[in-house]
Formats: structure tokens, sequence, C-alpha cells
């Protein structure tokens, strides 16, 4: 068998090689943003100020100049690039005093370290 053959072959293998081994790719368990509980929400209340809110549930995950007086944070999770899990709460406030929040029920702390114990997992 010629050189040129023999190179030639040795792409084709390798070719076939990365095409059989690229169906399988490595997707990384993702969380992002905050995983607020059900039992930080129950500790809302109206007239908190912003640093009191940002004490109790963390820097919000979405500040904008457009609404300064809405603090958006979210929660997603993604297994193997699908999203298994996604929570969004909302608080509203005029000037430095929070006037009313919103959003999808959020997890017990129990729920919520059981999220984050299955991350870490998947992320070790």
């Amino acid at each position: 068998m010629s050189s040129a053959l023999r190179f030639l072959s040795f792409i084709a293998a390798g070719f076939v090689l990365v095409l059989a081994t690229g169906c399988s790719v490595y997707r990384p368990d993702i969380q992002q943003g905050n995983l607020i509980t059900s039992e930080q929400v129950a500790q809302l209340k109206e007239g908190m100020t912003r640093l009191q809110v940002q004490a109790l549930l963390g820097s919000p995950l979405l500040r904008s100049d457009l609404h300064a007086n809405r603090w958006d944070y979210g929660f997603a999770m993604r297994k193997r690039g699908e999203v298994t899990e996604m929570r969004r709460f909302t608080l509203f406030f005029d000037g430095d005093r929070l006037i009313k929040w919103q959003g999808d029920p959020q997890p017990t702390a129990t729920e919520a370290l059981k999220i984050s114990a299955l991350s870490a997992a998947a992320g070790a």
C-alpha cells in the first residue's frame, strides 16, 4: 500500500472516530440565578428598604435603568442542555420602599437544598 493511500486511510479512520464520538457531546449541568425559598418570600414585608430586601434575597438577577423600581430574580437549572427548572420572582418599589411582589411559587428550604445538592453532585 502506498504512503498516500495509507495516509488517506488514516484520515478516514480519524474522521469516522470523530463522527462516532461527536454524538455524545458533554453538556454540563448549569445552575443560574438566585434560588429563593418560600420561607424568604414569607419574610418580605411592604415598606422594607432595598437594602433589607437585598440582605434577605441577595442581589437581583436583573436591575434595569428603564425600570428602576423593579427588581427581577430568576433561577434556571439546565441538565444536559435541557431546562429542568425555572422560577421567576419580581419585586416592585416606590422609591426605596417595597410595595409589592409577584412570581412563581418558590421551593421550601428543604426542596432548595435538594436542587442545589443535585447541581453540586452533577458538577463534581
